[in-house]
């Protein structure tokens, strides 16, 4: 319970910064929100790990390569993630415009101009695949795992959500939370979740941006059927996946360096 009670205050800790940034009006704000974001994550992740003084950095962060045998689960995951989260976002839109509540008002990070392409991609879509990936995925996920996987990824999941603030959208993160912890469970590799967080942000950002002309297309019912179509087969193949490595608890071991085990490093952890 400390371990869950000490990653919940640094995650509070990291929203009331963040949101605080959010409303001050600064020079450079982007590059300001951005910095100060990297530096939490990752002098935060640090904190964590030195409390696992018997486990590695490269082993604690999950810095494992990814073999071949990961790409299908990170493409699945990724079908699912974007597919999921796009249809929560939308049935949450719908339920809102149908209480009369006004989404459109949200504190955090400052708006990104849409002149510089280069720009919007570091700070929308490579810092938060990095750094979110090193202190949820990797810092909050291993510093949880002594419970349980299922306990690290629901929990992680949750502490994700809560370090982006509880708005209207929190179930989409949420989501993403569990949909991300999961793959690097499987993976055994942070890497992947930063290749899925990366190309999530990359096409939210796109779907924002031309998200005027998507609707007056009116093809918001085909969208649908089609992302209903994409997230069940995304969640057999990762289900397949699943039940795959459940089976073959060897081939999962093989993602792990040699002489360490799933075992070896909840013992560890634990000491």
């Amino acid at each position: 319970m400390r371990r869950t009670l000490l990653a919940l205050i640094l995650c509070v800790i990291i929203m009331a910064v963040l949101f605080g940034l959010g409303f001050l009006n600064i020079p450079n704000a982007q590059i300001v929100y951005s910095a100060v974001s990297a530096a939490l994550f990752f002098g935060f992740g640090y904190l964590l790990k030195r409390t696992e003084k018997n486990a590695t950095a490269r082993r604690f962060f999950s810095m494992r390569g990814i073999r071949l045998r990961h790409i299908p689960i990170i493409i699945c995951s990724l079908m699912v993630l974007i597919s999921g989260s796009f249809m929560l976002n939308y049935g949450v839109s719908r339920l809102c415009e149908f209480m009369g509540v006004d989404t459109s008002a949200s504190a955090g990070l400052p708006e990104i101009s849409g002149e510089n392409y280069l720009l919007m991609v570091f700070f929308v879509a490579v810092v938060p695949a990095v750094f979110e990936e090193i202190f949820f995925r990797g810092a909050v996920f291993s510093f949880l795992r002594p419970r349980g996987a299922t306990y690290a990824v629901l929990m992680s999941a949750l502490l994700f959500t809560i370090a982006h603030g509880l708005d209207y959208y929190f179930v989409s993160t949420y989501f993403a939370g569990v949909v991300l912890a999961f793959t690097v469970y499987l993976t055994s590799s942070i890497y992947s979740a930063m290749i899925i967080h990366f190309a999530n942000n990359i096409m939210s950002y796109i779907l924002s941006v031309y998200s005027q002309r998507l609707g007056s297309l009116n093809m918001d019912g085909y969208l649908l059927y089609a992302l209903g179509f994409i997230l069940l087969v995304g969640l057999y193949l990762l289900l397949s996946a699943t039940i795959y490595c459940i089976k073959h608890p060897d081939r999962r071991r093989k993602s792990l360096p040699e002489g360490e085990s799933e075992n070896n490093e909840r013992e560890k952890s634990k000491a």
